[in-house]
């Protein structure tokens, strides 16, 4: 780059004897990455616009996202950090923080890849149990889980205080209970929330206005409805043929109605509960879908 600026100086300005610097009045910022370009400060000498990044080449039309910001949001999905504490640490660096809005856009490309990415990583580890169930001599298509949901807010902490439901995102897990790494093999992730606040109004539907819409359910949903998220993980282990034997969740949850459903659905017949027991704050009920 510099080469570049000093071979095109000396061929604008071949007696000039001035000092080539960055043009800082002409840089701009992009995200976490930076454009700039050289000036001399004796003769009229500017340079092109470089970008000092790298670019993620897209199918999309319009302008390249810089990799160091889709990286930044890599990073941001596997610490506990939000936004507005990367912000934070850029200030008390002394370094000129991204808007909120360009990290937010950087955000909704980033997460969309990783869901993929996710989904396809889930139904190999599905496969995984099988390939491991076979190894010890056992049905490959069973798998035994433990499912619990997980909530921004305590479910039970608005008591008193307000008739609706505290909480408005859920994260709802099923892991294996056939090896010592308990892996996730379904998860379901639910949210009332929607980041464009000037569209979506408490009685607008999720995905009806314009623009991106981050809520997949109604404000007026359950979000503690365990049965109905453990509904659709037990339907994804259905689909790549897994057949569950046991089911580990808190006394508290629904989730067993969510098996009891699907197997009345399969089997056509009433669905009963081979083993129930308390132990320690999960009771273990057993049953096939």
């Amino acid at each position: 780059m510099w080469n570049e600026v000093f071979i095109e100086h000396r061929q604008i300005s071949p007696m000039c004897t001035g000092f080539i610097s960055w043009d800082l009045s002409a840089e701009q910022q992009r995200g976490a990455a930076w454009r700039e370009k050289a000036s001399c400060n004796e003769c009229s000498y500017h340079s092109k616009m470089f970008n000092l990044y790298n670019e993620v080449i897209a199918k999309k039309r319009g302008r390249r996202t810089a990799a160091i910001n889709l990286s930044i949001q890599v990073a941001l999905n596997h610490i506990a950090i939000s936004t507005t504490g990367l912000q934070k640490l850029f200030l008390g660096s002394n370094i000129p923080a991204p808007s909120t809005s360009s990290m937010q856009h950087s955000a909704n490309v980033v997460s969309e890849i990783i869901e993929e990415y996710n989904q396809k990583d889930l139904v190999q580890k599905r496969k995984l149990i099988k390939e491991i169930n076979i190894l010890r001599g056992d049905n490959p298509n069973i798998i035994n889980i433990q499912a619990d949901g997980m909530y921004n807010n305590p479910i039970y902490s608005g008591m008193g205080k307000t008739p609706f439901q505290p909480a408005t995102q859920c994260t709802y897990n099923m892991l294996e209970n056939n090896t010592y790494k308990h892996s996730i093999v379904s998860t379901r992730q639910v949210s009332k929330l929607c980041s464009n606040k000037s569209e979506h109004k408490t009685k607008t539907k999720v995905k009806s206005h314009k623009g991106h819409c981050s809520a997949n359910i109604e404000m007026h949903d359950s979000i503690g409805s365990e049965e109905r998220w453990a509904k659709d993980c037990l339907l994804d282990l259905k689909n790549d043929g897994l057949e569950v034997q046991e089911i580990t969740t808190d006394p508290d949850s629904s989730a067993f109605r969510a098996a009891e459903s699907l197997f009345k659905l399969v089997h056509g017949c009433v669905w009963s509960v081979f083993n129930y027991h308390i132990q320690k704050v999960h009771y273990v009920g057993v049953c096939n879908i």
